[in-house]
């Protein structure tokens, strides 16, 4: 029976399901419904922040007033919120991507449309992913946010699909077991890394190697010059519901709420608890904490060292 570690924080702000996690060395973004306007019975879309060196206290909330929150990530000096929503009875557009000042947490820019959503962002060194509903990656300079590549089919989207890039490409999961493989020299394809798994719901890049985890809750590593995967097996029971890298070990969450670490060097499983017994919404790591969001709106956090330091039962 996996044993259940205490965690070291319980954040409970959400109504219901948590719907991402993202982390970055200052702040904890959470998403989902949320806060409830006054006048209104139910809650709106909203992403929580906290501020880890206040152990994990609210920061700020940006909400979504009738906007759909998919996905958030970060930059140096911004936060960038995606989703989408249509037109309210005015015939307002409501955005698909909005754009907050980091410290103030103002509004600076947003881009309305009613004809997708995005639903997966990605920043790294030089630039801002954004994945979309009807399979276009928008690419925008980090520092501007100006647009400056928009490819089309990229691959099929979904709210939770994964976008990663390292140095020289771009990887996105695709539905029939691959990685997709973009130049990010000249934003053409390259030649996709294979597996026999399933669809590929999240992958994250790490010292030269990829790692996928699909919709059978298979783990898959890929060599980054290798188009073939060199390991393929089942990393936990039903599909994977959030994966995450913390320096060697590799964290993947399922349905049943449990959580398994992997070595992510010799792939042996090292750790497997049940955090929550509700299924887990997503998972996300530094590396210092690794955090879990469930369906039922609670996020909890966990010191890594003090989770590794205990032994499987």
């Amino acid at each position: 029976m996996p044993k259940r570690p205490s965690p070291h924080k319980i954040l409970k702000d959400h109504q219901k399901d948590v719907r991402g996690i993202h982390v970055d060395a200052d702040f904890l973004y959470t998403w989902g419904p949320g806060y409830v306007p006054d006048g209104r019975s139910s809650p709106v879309d909203t992403v929580f922040v906290y501020d880890k060196k206040r152990e994990f206290a609210m920061d700020g909330m940006l909400v979504g007033f009738g906007q759909d929150i998919l996905c958030a990530t970060s930059t140096s000096d911004r936060i960038v919120v995606g989703g989408g929503g249509g037109k309210d009875l005015t015939g307002y557009r409501f955005s698909v991507l909005r754009l907050y000042n980091k410290e103030t947490q103002l509004l600076e820019q947003d881009w309305g449309g009613d004809e997708y959503r995005v639903t997966s962002l990605f920043a790294d060194d030089g630039y801002v992913y954004a994945g979309t509903s009807d399979s276009w990656l928008l690419v925008h300079d980090k520092a501007t946010m100006r647009e400056v590549k928009t490819i089309r089919d990229f691959v099929d989207q979904s709210p939770g699909t994964h976008v990663a890039a390292d140095g020289s490409c771009l990887y996105c999961g695709a539905p029939d077991g691959a990685v997709r493989v973009w130049s990010k020299a000249t934003w053409t394809p390259e030649p996709p890394l294979r597996s026999d798994a399933g669809m590929m719901t999240h992958v994250i890049v790490n010292d030269n190697r990829i790692y996928g985890a699909d919709g059978s809750g298979n783990l898959v590593v890929w060599n980054a010059s290798t188009p073939m995967a060199t390991s393929c097996f089942r990393a936990c029971d039903g599909p994977a519901r959030g994966m995450a890298l913390s320096g060697k070990h590799a964290f993947i969450g399922d349905a049943r709420g449990t959580i398994s670490a992997w070595d992510a060097g010799d792939l042996r499983k090292t750790l497997s608890f049940v955090g929550r017994k509700v299924p887990i919404a997503g998972i996300h790591a530094d590396d210092q904490h690794l955090f879990a969001s469930y369906e039922d709106g609670a996020v909890l956090v966990w010191a890594i060292a003090e989770l590794l330091s205990r032994k499987n039962g």
